[in-house]
């Protein structure tokens, strides 16, 4: 596990859902976030060549959903996701979504990586300090 910290007064969290909107869920992705003007992103989840797990509704199953932004930041999430077709080629897709950050609310956008979409929701909440 790699932990990465930096120093915010005002932050809020948004905990991020991805949901299969079009497409199966039969391919590879990695789902990666960062604060806009930070290089460093933490990785969501990778699947690697394992296809994604989804449940029921089509919710991508990820391990780490949390993620930090300062208040007055932005919040960029990166999805590669790839799979083989008929004749056993890789076929990739990749798509970014930026989310301005809010207090109390939710914010939504669609990945398109070309043989899926995919409906990402962050929900906005306080930090609560003691």
């Amino acid at each position: 596990m790699s932990l990465r910290h930096g120093h915010s007064i005002k932050a809020v969290e948004a905990t991020i859902e991805i949901k299969i909107t079009e497409g199966s869920s039969d391919f590879g992705a990695r789902f990666a976030a960062r604060m806009g003007g930070i290089a460093d992103e933490v990785v969501l989840i990778d699947y690697g060549d394992r296809p994604v797990p989804v449940d029921g509704d089509g919710v991508v199953q990820i391990s780490r959903r949390v993620v930090v932004v300062d208040k007055d930041g932005v919040l960029k999430l990166n999805a590669r996701a790839w799979r083989g077709n008929s004749d056993g080629v890789d076929v990739a897709g990749e798509d970014d979504a930026e989310f301005t950050a809010q207090s109390a609310r939710t914010s939504g956008a669609i990945l398109d990586v070309g043989f899926a979409k995919l409906s990402v929701t962050a929900f906005w909440s306080l930090i609560p300090f003691v």
